[in-house]
């Protein structure tokens, strides 16, 4: 290889490696938007419900809103995941292959090596998450399935269920996340 086209090995690689980073800086920014918003949809619902004489049934909402919100999260989290694994699988075995000055990238090498240490994965992220998207608007269908709000049936029992559906959604997708280091080892990037 020449020096010309190592030169431009390099320059691709990082144009690459600066438009992942771009894009993770953008989802991790979505995440946390949706993590304010779905804070505020919780405390919105939960002070109402409190605050006056509103029918419980409105806390039927929060499922609605915390699971979709946090399928959204999670999605964000996966690609945030496979961008990273791209800039080291990809971009870094490239530049390592004409600069051997690449082991400054080692950033995402480290990210996995967090990542593989199950405890404080699920104490740092994994239970935050559960709580604020399944584990509130679970505790909300909890809370009317025990108040009895459901056995006049209709719409608000057809609607319960509804909502647990997503939240059993949700909790499938939250696990697979999760797990996702330690059973399947990520598939190679091709």
């Amino acid at each position: 290889m020449t020096d010309d086209e190592r030169s431009t090995v390099v320059q691709v690689s990082l144009a690459a490696l600066s438009a992942a980073k771009t894009e993770i800086a953008d989802r991790s920014k979505a995440q946390h938007a949706i993590l304010q918003i779905n804070v505020a949809a919780i405390g919105t619902v939960v002070g109402f419900v409190l605050a006056t004489t509103a029918d419980r049934q409105v806390l039927l909402l929060l499922p609605l809103l915390s699971s979709a919100l946090g399928m959204l999260y999670l999605d964000h989290g996966v690609n945030i995941s496979n961008l990273g694994r791209f800039s080291d699988a990809v971009v870094r075995k490239k530049l390592n292959e004409v600069a051997p000055v690449a082991d400054v990238m080692g950033y995402e090498v480290w990210v996995r090596d967090f990542e593989a240490r199950l405890v404080l994965r699920f104490l740092l992220l994994g239970v935050p998450v559960f709580v604020l998207f399944a584990g509130v608007p679970a505790g909300s269908l909890i809370f009317l399935w025990i108040c009895g709000t459901l056995s006049r049936g209709g719409w608000p029992a057809t609607l319960w269920s509804a909502d647990l559906v997503l939240v059993l959604v949700y909790l499938y997708f939250w696990l697979v996340f999760m797990l996702r280091r330690f059973t399947s080892q990520l598939r190679p990037v091709r």
